[in-house]
């Protein structure tokens, strides 16, 4: 869990990387752990404790 929390707020990637490269194999299989471990999606745990900047998209 903690390598994902990791990646999760000090990157900037998408929620499917992240599972992957913390070894979840999925990006469902590390919101199955996430929510009932740390009671928070890994989308709402980033943005609750993110440690980088958010990308802004530019709108056209």
């Amino acid at each position: 869990m903690e390598p994902a929390q990791a990646l999760l707020t000090s990157g900037t990637g998408p929620i499917e990387a992240v599972a992957d490269e913390a070894g979840f194999g999925s990006a469902e299989t590390m919101r199955r752990a996430f929510q009932p471990t740390l009671g928070l999606s890994p989308t709402h745990y980033r943005a609750r404790f993110r440690t980088t900047p958010r990308r802004r998209r530019l709108r056209l």
